[in-house]
């Protein structure tokens, strides 16, 4: 049978440092409760000083937070060269896309187009791939939610005998919104190369200047 006791100081420190008749500590653990978590560490330290064994959770809780944190630049890694190569083939695309429309580019330039016209109409077709890649990725997402957030109930549920009662998976729409906005940016970036190259097609046979 387990009891909290709150003792004074100086009798803790007798119970706990003075040896009893048969040669053994008085008490043989002590819990110590702190003010506040950022004084935790300080107080840990202050024990080791004196000789003893201390643990606290928050050094469970930070070994926890730093594989948390791991796991997560890993996976803002994979996504950062995944995002990247993403871009390279959209550049590429419409790179072939400009080579494939000299013609066009060249009778559009003939009949008055500028510049600045030539590119905005490849710029919006960037951002146009951009929009339309990001609903499709968002709506492929929230379709395999529903499977995964099944998954991962029943291993919870088999491995820690916890029911789950919210979704895993949320979408709230500031993220929606947010992964829309930044795949139409990647894509129109990607698109400001081969709209620089069409503006400058020559007018006459859509060949560069």
């Amino acid at each position: 049978m387990y009891s909290d006791v709150v003792l004074p100081l100086r009798t803790a420190e007798d119970l706990f440092f003075h040896p009893s008749a048969q040669g053994e500590l008085g008490v043989n653990r002590a819990v110590l409760v702190v003010d506040h978590e950022q004084n935790v560490k300080a107080v840990v330290e202050g024990v080791k000083k004196l000789d003893l064994n201390a643990f606290a959770a928050t050094e469970w809780i930070d070994r926890q937070r730093l594989m948390y944190l791991l796991i997560f630049g890993a996976m803002t890694c994979i996504a950062g060269v995944a995002l990247l190569v993403a871009a390279l083939g959209i550049a590429n695309t419409m790179l072939m896309s400009v080579l494939e429309r000299m013609r066009e580019v060249g009778i559009m330039k003939a009949v008055g187009a500028g510049n600045g016209h030539i590119q905005l109409i490849f710029l919006v077709e960037g951002a146009l791939i951009g929009l339309v890649g990001g609903c499709l990725g968002l709506l492929l997402g929230w379709v395999a939610s529903f499977p995964s957030d099944r998954w991962v109930r029943s291993m919870v549920q088999r491995d820690l005998n916890i029911e789950l009662k919210e979704a895993l998976f949320v979408f709230p729409p500031w993220l929606l919104l947010v992964v829309v906005l930044f795949a139409v940016l990647v894509t129109t970036l990607a698109a400001v190369y081969p709209a620089h190259r069409a503006a400058k097609l020559s007018p006459g046979n859509g060949a560069t200047p």
